[in-house]
């Protein structure tokens, strides 16, 4: 073999190799981006396991739960339904608004505890 082929050959041989160099990097790019995607799922996940979570113990609490509206704890608690509204936009009873037409839904016990803790008679 002459040195002008052996010079051709491994000037072939080092484009070979600086090409799968490339092909390399590139992919190595490529999985770095795909584990960044892959820890950001997770933490994703995370968070929605948290939400899970909070939303089994939601109804987990709804279940064992006395709902009531506006006009029932009013005539529970012997007042106006203005006073009832009233007492929830000032936070002194405790109420979960479920539609954007404003209908609020009252917990029992927690309407219980709300006004024990502020030292007036409760119901029944």
């Amino acid at each position: 073999m002459r040195g002008e082929e052996v010079v051709g050959r491994m000037a072939a041989l080092v484009d070979i190799s600086e090409k799968r160099i490339e092909k390399t990097e590139r992919i190595h790019e490529a999985i770095s981006e795909d584990v960044l995607r892959l820890q950001q799922n997770a933490r994703e996940m995370d968070d929605l396991r948290g939400v899970v979570g909070d939303l089994v113990d939601i109804v987990a609490k709804s279940r064992n739960t006395d709902w009531v509206g506006v006009g029932k704890l009013a005539s529970i608690l012997e007042v106006d339904e203005q006073t009832i509204r009233r007492w929830f936009r000032e936070g002194v009873i405790p109420g979960y608004r479920i539609t954007e037409n404003g209908h609020i839904r009252f917990d029992l016990r927690e309407v219980d505890q709300a006004i024990k803790a502020r030292g007036k008679v409760t119901y029944g």
